[in-house]
């Protein structure tokens, strides 16, 4: 018996998903106060967070020393 793989097109996972799901739910933080760890602009948060931008270094830093996370997963 053959068996047929099917390719499915999906798209990987914005980082921010992950952030939204570890950071802001499971330790009950919202972007205000992740924004004042981190010690960045409430908006840089938001537009990451929402996969409206990029993941730079410097915040993957700040993730990983604020929040003892491993961003390079």
């Amino acid at each position: 018996m053959e068996h047929k793989v099917t390719r499915m097109d999906l798209k990987p996972a914005h980082p921010g998903s992950f952030i939204q799901t570890e950071v802001t739910e499971d330790l009950g933080l919202e972007i205000p106060e992740i924004a004042e760890i981190l010690e960045v602009p409430e908006a840089e948060v938001y537009d990451f967070v929402k996969g409206q931008s990029r993941l730079s270094p410097d915040l993957a830093l700040r993730l990983e020393k604020s929040f003892d996370l491993k961003m390079d997963l």
